[in-house]
């Protein structure tokens, strides 16, 4: 007995495009994570799945799905954004985007987008920027300090010139601070009237 090629390639396409039964309970395990549940061994089985599967695409999406999915837990999607690391492409990164400006994955998206090029990834930090407060708002500016997103500063120069909050116009100096370089003394210098005289130079 002979198959047809067309039936043996749609055979190979669904092995490696689906998830095997064992696969998929450890997403359901992820989504179900307590936060005092160890980690370690649903960790090391999905980095393993995800080393030995040439459809990397298949994991990302899955790992998306979790880290999407408001009724998981904040544990499983903690986990979730930490595995993408080992898989996550451009092409996906968007799906992130709308996470930055989620207090309980803020910190997990940042880390994921931070190593990945673009402009299309700087411009949606910039967009959290303005939709985040507080910490959340130190921890974009600190990934695009590290990006040295030099497209941010005039935001972020804004952003210390509106802000009241001292430790955001601190995390706003220095992140300048990195971008600008050796530059940024006379960058400063130049730009002074940002500042209100009650906002003291936190370099």
């Amino acid at each position: 007995l002979s198959l047809k090629p067309s039936i043996v390639f749609l055979t190979l396409f669904a092995v490696v495009t689906s998830l095997s039964a064992i696969e998929e309970d450890y997403i359901d395990q992820l989504k179900r994570l307590n936060y005092s549940e160890e980690t370690g061994e649903l960790r090391h089985h999905i980095l393993s799945a995800i080393q030995q599967d040439a459809e990397e695409d298949m994991w990302q999406k899955e790992l998306l799905t979790v880290l999407s999915d408001p009724k998981a837990t904040t544990s499983g999607r903690q986990l979730a954004g930490e595995l993408l690391k080992y898989c996550l492409s451009n092409k996906n990164a968007p799906e992130l985007f709308p996470l930055l400006s989620e207090n309980e994955m803020n910190t997990v998206t940042r880390n994921l987008l931070e190593g990945l090029e673009g402009d299309e990834i700087d411009h949606a930090l910039l967009q959290a920027l303005h939709n985040t407060q507080g910490i959340y708002q130190q921890g974009i500016l600190d990934t695009l300090a590290k990006r040295k997103c030099e497209t941010a500063i005039p935001d972020i120069a804004n952003l210390i010139r509106k802000s009241s909050n001292m430790d955001t116009i601190s995390a706003g100096m220095r992140c300048i601070g990195e971008i600008e370089g050796a530059k940024a003394g006379n960058f400063f210098l130049e730009n002074l009237e940002w500042l209100d005289q009650s906002k003291p130079l936190a370099l």
